[in-house]
């Protein structure tokens, strides 16, 4: 009967959180209007979509260049295939159904992120669950995933985007690293936290993020441990092993034979497996290493920087992360116009507010640290709460460098953070039940919504999408696809385009053109397109005609598209005299002809096609 009972409960927790899942996505969906229109919500989500397309048109799996960007070349993308597949299937499902391929896919993309944010509550809650039982503490943290600002922003609907897929995938790596961490000879879950975590740095090598602090969690507590160290580098070992396993069979499965040796900072290859086995073999010297503490700590430190130096040597900057083998003037050009990669410390009313929006609850962690490391230092818990802030911290530092990384801090937060509920409710504990009632209501907000209550008390408007402060495309999308300038007989988009190439100033809408028209664009927000970046940069801010021929000549251009109410913050800023100033002014020069486009369109964009002077 207690079974069936806590059975019971278990599957009503399910529904009601799927139930809030469901009816938070519908209202963001309805509130933001993309879906509505059959857009997405960012350019990425744009982008991906083009992928699953080609690959669905060419069955061509190591296919990674796009001919919808980077024209007249194409653009090298740096993602990988199981989200791909994760869009794929639910869509070749629909399309048995009757629906066409496009719209199913379309449609895959919508859900995606939303699911895969109510498997990442859920995967929080059981990873919380050994830690903090009283009060049904744990359960908190799926709400607090649930509505954490950075995990709301990446699992939109309509927004297929890898860090859902990474949020979920850290989570249950964490989960697991959790139990290892519990009981130093529970190999098993030692395995499945490294093949967890060797998912998520397939998926992107930003989850290194979590990485990094778990591997350095098992050193340390293989230095402070005073009995039976080896069992601690032994955790460390099976962690580094289970990683090093997924990565090799990733790297086997996404690129082809020839490119098994090659080293790419940015995609899962041999630089990651290498980092996996360096620690792997750092962890099984440390097996070998039962001496006292001061012995083990010279040797460490001996062992680690040999590690560190051979790494640096084969992969010179692999430190630097995804952007390790690009220079700082090359990925200025690429980061100066990427709001994602901005940072967020909070030094006035605007970024306090995306402080506060993108980290909001996962802040209730802050006082469970410390807490944790002197109430645990005693007890069975103290190395999970070595492993967690080390985490936590490090992910709270990469968030505030690069808002993009706040996702992974959400996974830390929520189970560190609904501790916080726990402790609330242990001071009215013997209290009146009105009591206990009351402080559980305010410890579930204080946990729950946090700092995010500042963002929503702010006065500053929010935008009802993340594009709602650019240009909107979609109008000359329409007109595009209804006068199909330069194209006599318009045909079904396919992997190969072979159409018109439009320049623009902005990265930032092309990918949504590219999805919904044929045409082909120079460059899209992408830091392996640096030179379409620049590029189109150069073309926009130069104040020499030859200068700017010189580019339309080598990029073969034949339009030149510019949004005339929102600008990148450099081309704004350039001379007077640039390219994009006299066009604004209408002053065009003689070897461009203004296109005349519908009303719609010609509110925030202007046209113009590019005559041949030779």
């Amino acid at each position: 009967m207690i079974n069936s009972t806590r059975s019971w409960r278990h599957y009503t927790d399910v529904a009601v959180l799927a139930l809030a899942t469901a009816a938070l996505h519908f209202s963001l969906a309805q509130q933001m209007g993309v879906v509505a229109t059959g857009g997405l919500q960012d350019t990425d989500a744009y982008m991906r979509l083009i992928r699953v397309q080609e690959l669905w048109q060419s069955g061509d799996w190591y296919q990674h260049l796009t001919s919808s960007l980077g024209a007249p070349g194409k653009l090298s993308l740096h993602w990988t295939r199981p989200l791909d597949i994760l869009i794929l299937l639910p869509a070749m499902l629909l399309h048995l159904f009757g629906m066409g391929m496009d719209r199913a896919i379309y449609w895959s993309g919508v859900i995606i992120s939303p699911a895969l944010h109510f498997a990442a509550a859920i995967a929080a809650a059981m990873a919380a669950r050994p830690l903090w039982p009283q009060h049904g503490a744990w359960r908190v943290a799926a709400l607090m995933v649930l509505l954490n600002g950075a995990a709301i922003t990446y699992c939109l609907p309509a927004r297929p985007d890898h860090h859902s897929l990474g949020l979920l995938l850290t989570i249950l790596s964490v989960g697991q690293a959790i139990r290892a961490a519990l009981e130093s000879a529970n190999a098993r879950s030692a395995f499945k936290a490294g093949a967890w975590a060797g998912i998520g740095v397939w998926i992107s090598p930003e989850a290194l993020i979590g990485v990094a602090p778990a591997l350095i969690a098992f050193g340390l507590l293989w230095l402070h441990a005073k009995e039976a160290p080896q069992a601690w580098a032994r955790q460390g070992r099976r962690f580094s092993t289970g990683l090093a396993v997924i990565l090799l069979l990733a790297i086997t499965l996404e690129q082809p034979p020839a490119q098994w040796l090659h080293a790419e900072y940015d995609k899962v290859s041999l630089l990651h497996l290498a980092l996996a086995a360096a620690a792997a073999l750092d962890f099984w010297l440390a097996e070998k290493m039962p001496w006292p503490p001061m012995p083990r700590f010279l040797a460490a430190a001996f062992v680690a920087s040999a590690s560190a130096a051979a790494l640096a040597f084969a992969f010179p900057g692999f430190y630097l992360g995804p952007l390790g083998n690009i220079t700082n003037q090359e990925a200025a050009v690429f980061l100066n116009d990427i709001k994602e990669m901005s940072p967020i410390w909070p030094v006035d009313k605007a970024s306090s507010d995306q402080f506060f929006g993108m980290i909001g609850n996962s802040l209730a962690a802050l006082p469970v640290v410390p807490y944790c490391l002197w109430a645990w230092r005693r007890q069975k818990l103290f190395p999970v709460a070595v492993l967690l802030s080390l985490s936590y911290l490090t992910a709270l530092l990469g968030a505030l460098q690069h808002q993009r990384l706040a996702v992974f801090l959400c996974a830390y937060g929520a189970v560190l953070g609904c501790g916080l509920f726990g402790l609330l409710c242990n001071l009215s504990e013997r209290g009146m039940p009105v009591t206990r009632t009351v402080t559980r209501l305010f410890a579930c907000f204080v946990v729950v919504i946090g700092g995010q209550i500042w963002p929503l008390m702010s006065d500053s408007e929010a935008p009802k999408s993340l594009a709602a402060a650019a240009c909107n495309p979609k109008s000359v999308a329409d007109w595009l696809n209804a006068a199909h300038p330069g194209i006599m007989t318009p045909e079904p988009i396919g992997a190969e385009r072979k159409t018109p190439i439009i320049v623009t100033e902005s990265i930032n809408y092309p990918p949504e053109l590219a999805y919904r028209t044929g045409y082909r664009f120079v460059g899209g927000p992408y830091h392996r397109g640096i030179n379409d970046i620049a590029d189109m940069n150069a073309l926009a801010m130069t104040t020499d005609d030859n200068a700017a021929k010189e580019i339309i000549a080598r990029r073969q251009v034949d339009y030149l598209l510019m949004c005339i109410i929102e600008v990148p913050k450099a081309i704004g800023e350039s001379s007077v005299d640039s390219l994009y100033h006299r066009l604004l002014r209408g002053n065009v020069p003689a070897w461009l002809q203004p296109l005349p486009m519908s009303d719609e369109a010609s509110r925030e964009f202007r046209m113009f096609a590019v005559k041949r002077w030779h």
